[in-house]
C-alpha cells in the first residue's frame, strides 16, 4: 500500500539545524555554566572573524566550551566561507574542468571510459540536453515509462545538481500492486515519484545501478550507502590527499542525510578511524563510541579498502589535474570502492564535525598558502604562453 512520506518523497534542501539559537543560549548557561553574555560576545567576534560563522554553527560545534581556546574557535569556518578557501585553489585562468565535473552524467562516463570504478546510469531526465545512446527521458510521460519499467527496480535517483544527499531516492523493489518500495521502507506510486521528480528538480534527474555496500559495511551500517569522503588537493608533484572522513549512515535509511547519522574521523595514510561525533552537533548529542548498528567500536576500526579507495581519487583528480581541491564521494561496494560523484568546491562542514576541530588551522592555512601559491604560478605560466603567441 502506498504510504507517501510527510512532506513528500524527495527533500529540496539539506536538513535543517535542529537547533535554535535563542533556546539554546539559555540550555547552554543553564548546563554548562556559560553566560548568555558570554555566548552572544563569542558568536558576535566569530560572526565578524573571517570564519563567518552563524549562530546556529556556533552551537552546532558546541563553540561555548570552556576549554576551547579563542585561536581554537577562530579556526572553525561556516558552510559559506569553505567556498571562499576553496576558491584560493582554483583561481580565475586556471583550467580546472569545473564545468564539466559538475555534470554528474558528463563525470560518470568521462571516468568510466578511463577505466576508473564508477556507477552506471540506466536513464536520464533532461529538458533539453540528451547523452548520446543513454537512455533520455525528456517529460513526465517518459520519467514515469521508465519508473514502470522493470530498469528501475532496483535504482538509485538523484538530481543532476545538487549535493549533500538533496533529492535523492532509494528504490529497492515493487510490491504486488505496483507501487515502488523505497529504501526506508516507504512504499509510493509511480505516478506520485514522476511528478516531483519533474516538479522538483526540472534541470535533471539520474537514475543509476543501485550499490549494494561491501558486507564490512553493511555490518556497521546498514545498507544505505554511506559515502566515504577523500578530499584531494593539486600539489607540487600533482593531486595528494588533504582530508578522509565517512559518514556513517542510520539503518533503514535512504541516503546517509539525517540526524542519526555519524560523521567519522579518518587517518588519511592508514584508513583507521581517530575519532567519531553525532550529525547534529555536540549540542545534543555529542560523540559516537559505537557504528549507527551497534555492531562496531569505531575509533582504530580500519575503514576497509581504503587504501584503493585512496588509489582510485589521485587517479581521477589526475585526469583534471590543475582543478586545485576535489571532494570525491566514494562507495565501498561488493566490487570494491567506486566513485558517486566529483564535488568541485567541497564543504569542510562535516569536517569539523567529524575531528571536532576547526578547518582552517595554522597549519591548514600554511597549506593553503603554499597550494594557492602553485595556482597562481599555474595561472601566470599559462598567460605568458599567450603572450607570447600574440
Amino acid at each position: 500500500m502506498a504510504d507517501t512520506p510527510k512532506g513528500g518523497i524527495l527533500t529540496t534542501e539539506a536538513s535543517a539545524s535542529p537547533i535554535r539559537p535563542f533556546a539554546a543560549l539559555t540550555y547552554v548557561q543553564e548546563k554548562f555554566g556559560v553566560s548568555i553574555w558570554t555566548q552572544l560576545r563569542q558568536i558576535l567576534a566569530l560572526a565578524l572573524g573571517s570564519g563567518k560563522l552563524t549562530a546556529e554553527e556556533y552551537f552546532h560545534f558546541a563553540l561555548f566550551r570552556p576549554e576551547l581556546t579563542k585561536d581554537q574557535r577562530r579556526a572553525y569556518i561556516s558552510r559559506a566561507q569553505s567556498l571562499a578557501v576553496n576558491r584560493r585553489l582554483n583561481p580565475d585562468g586556471l583550467e580546472n574542468h569545473g564545468a564539466l565535473l559538475k555534470d554528474k552524467v558528463l563525470t560518470e562516463r568521462l571516468f568510466g571510459a578511463l577505466g576508473l570504478p564508477v556507477g552506471k546510469t540506466r536513464a536520464v531526465y533532461s529538458r533539453s540536453a540528451a547523452y548520446g545512446t543513454l537512455r533520455t527521458l525528456s517529460d513526465r510521460r517518459d520519467v514515469l515509462g521508465f519508473l514502470n519499467s522493470p530498469e528501475a527496480t532496483p535504482c538509485f535517483g538523484k538530481p543532476t545538481g545538487m549535493s549533500r544527499s538533496v533529492g535523492t531516492v532509494a528504490i529497492v523493489g515493487r510490491s504486488d500492486t505496483g507501487a515502488l518500495i523505497l529504501g526506508d521502507g516507504h512504499e509510493v506510486t509511480p505516478e506520485t515519484l514522476a511528478d516531483e521528480i519533474v516538479e522538483k528538480f526540472p534541470k535533471g534527474y539520474i537514475f543509476q545501478d543501485l550499490i549494494t555496500q561491501c558486507p564490512e559495511m553493511i555490518r556497521i551500517a546498514g545498507d544505505a550507502v554511506s559515502a566515504l569522503r577523500i578530499v584531494t588537493v593539486s600539489d607540487t608533484d600533482g593531486p595528494v590527499v588533504l582530508y578522509a572522513k565517512i559518514r556513517l549512515a542510520a539503518p533503514h535509511s535512504m541516503p546517509a542525510n539525517n540526524r542519526e547519522c555519524i560523521d567519522v574521523a579518518i587517518e588519511s595514510n592508514t584508513g583507521v578511524i581517530v575519532d567519531a561525533h553525532y550529525g547534529v552537533g555536540q549540542l545534543t548529542k555529542g560523540k559516537a563510541e559505537y557504528s549507527t548498528t551497534m555492531a562496531q567500536k569505531l575509533k582504530g576500526y580500519e575503514i576497509p579498502d581504503f587504501a584503493r579507495a585512496v588509489e582510485v581519487c589521485l587517479a581521477a583528480h589526475r585526469v583534471v589535474r590543475d582543478h586545485g581541491i576535489i571532494g570525491w564521494d566514494i562507495a565501498l561496494s561488493d566490487n570494491g570502492p567506486q566513485i558517486i560523484e566529483a564535488n568541485t568546491s567541497p564543504h569542510h562542514f562535516a569536517y569539523q564535525g567529524a575531528f571536532d576541530k576547526g578547518f582552517m588551522s595554522p597549519e591548514t592555512r600554511a597549506r593553503f598558502d603554499h597550494l594557492q601559491t602553485i595556482a597562481e604560478e599555474k595561472v601566470a605560466a599559462r598567460q605568458a604562453e599567450r603572450d607570447a603567441k600574440a
